[in-house]
């Protein structure tokens, strides 16, 4: 699957260009706190690696974009990134500028489940939604997170979004 834009995408594009895209995963408790600890890392050279199944998605790879950018915020520049999509999954590689190796694995179609792990230099952090169960189902957690102050509430334009899309092809 190659990132380039279908019609229906640039229909949406046009439509919605001053519009911005906010992340789910911006506004999880887990992330802020992860990213929060990440960021007082003194070199943030390490593995992060999240798992993200969700029930339903318009636009897998618009998702995942929109996470990377989040993501990127946290590790600087992206230096490589690799895409792989077959059906409902796709997984994401990416090598950041400062030496962080990301690997984003998504699966739509099946009922929520969310796992974050950072292997740094100074600590490690992991989080199962299916053994950290906070949340009974996928509606109580988007629920939850609308009252969880963000850092994105800006969002990200379509513009932004789709160069993300680019490079991730």
């Amino acid at each position: 699957m190659t990132g380039v834009i279908s019609s229906e995408q640039a229909k949406w594009s046009e439509v919605h260009e001053s519009k911005k895209l906010i992340s789910p995963l911006s506004t999880y408790p887990v992330f802020i706190k992860a990213k929060s600890a990440i960021a007082e890392e003194k070199s943030k050279k390490g593995v992060f690696r999240i798992r993200h199944v969700l029930s339903e998605a318009k636009d897998p790879i618009t998702v995942a974009a929109v996470d990377l950018l989040v993501i990127k915020k946290l590790f600087g520049e992206v230096k490589k990134c690799f895409m792989k999509r077959h059906d409902e999954h796709l997984i994401i590689s990416v090598l950041f500028e400062e030496g962080t190796i990301m690997q984003a694995d998504y699966t739509f179609g099946r009922p929520f489940h969310f796992e974050l792990e950072w292997s740094g230099q100074e600590r490690i952090i992991t989080f199962n939604s299916d053994v950290n169960r906070a949340f009974s189902n996928e509606n109580i957690l988007f629920e939850a997170c609308k009252s969880v102050k963000s850092d994105q509430h800006s969002g990200f334009t379509v513009h932004e979004v789709n160069q993300m899309v680019e490079l991730m092809s």
